[in-house]
């Protein structure tokens, strides 16, 4: 691999390829496929209304996910995880966990494997990332005399080369339906995407990720993340938010090597900063840092 530090000034190939019956292109930069942005990409917003308030929180609310109309947020990394019942718009529980300052969770996800049959909520994967966390902590939420707990049971540590963007403050979005990580870093002139396989737990407590481990590699180098946020992957793309005061969503599409980015700010009015992305019912909500639950609205056309 050629590990020179990617940039605008970069050496591309172009590759001609048959697809779908008709001929596309591919842009490959130091072994890294080139995003393209489409406007035209489906994916269209029609409104982002406040749901629900969160409660309150001695750290910053960060990523979280929900499984059967439960939503699990983390606050401070990995200290805090606050349940909520989206539908009935009520705090279920809060559990305080062990600090560690080296934690930040912008992501979370919960698998589709349970680790006991007979457990409420399958494994939820959780990005811990700083400058040196850079690790996806596995977690079992386990409920005993009518009271929740979190158990640890598997860490996956990522690839560190410091030529490699990868270093830059991971995150990682999982792909269940075929047991990949997709991780997305990035220095502020370029968004980077790697695709992994997705370890099983009866590998081990500790899992180390190599940079031979990456099976595919993708960029977008001419609207680059400022400040990358949680994500989801929702059928065959994986929807980003990014941004502070400046809140943006983007849509990937990978098999079609292209994305789409939408600014909540400017076109729907959003005024806080986005932490992580999730379904209910099919129906599509956002967390915030401190604001609330908002839930998008899709437009039919």
């Amino acid at each position: 691999m050629d590990n020179t530090t990617i940039d605008y000034v970069i050496e591309q190939d172009t590759i001609i390829v048959d697809k779908n019956d008709k001929k596309d292109t591919i842009i490959i930069a130091n072994d890294f496929i080139v995003l393209k942005e489409d406007s035209s990409l489906d994916f269209h917003i029609e409104k982002v209304e406040y749901w629900m308030k969160q409660p309150r929180g001695i750290r910053g609310k960060q990523g979280g996910d929900a499984y059967n109309g439960l939503f699990c947020q983390f606050e401070g990394g990995h200290s805090i995880l606050d349940i909520l019942d989206i539908n009935n718009k009520q705090h279920i529980t809060t559990l305080e966990l062990e600090y560690n300052s080296d934690y930040h969770c912008n992501n979370a996800d919960f698998s589709n494997t349970f680790y006991d049959l007979q457990d409420e909520f399958p494994l939820l994967y959780s990005s811990q990332q700083d400058r040196y966390a850079r690790c996806i902590i596995v977690d079992r939420i386990v409920k005993r005399d009518g009271n929740y707990d979190l158990e640890t049971v598997q860490k996956i540590y990522l690839p560190y080369d410091k030529e490699e963007p990868l270093q830059h403050y991971p995150d990682a979005v999982l792909d269940n339906e075929n047991r990949f990580i997709y991780v997305y870093a990035g220095r502020s002139v370029e968004f980077c995407l790697y695709k992994f396989r997705l370890p099983k737990i009866e590998e081990g407590e500790v899992v180390q990720l190599r940079e031979e481990d990456i099976l595919s590699r993708w960029a977008i180098f001419d609207n680059p993340a400022r400040y990358r946020q949680g994500s989801k992957m929702i059928g065959d793309f994986i929807i980003t938010l990014e941004g502070r005061s400046d809140i943006k969503m983007r849509i990937i599409d990978l098999e079609n090597h292209r994305y789409k980015l939408i600014d909540l700010t400017s076109d729907l009015g959003a005024k806080w900063e986005p932490e992580d992305i999730f379904v209910i019912d099919g129906e599509i909500f956002m967390a915030s840092g401190a604001t609330g639950i908002y839930k998008i609205e899709l437009s039919d056309d």
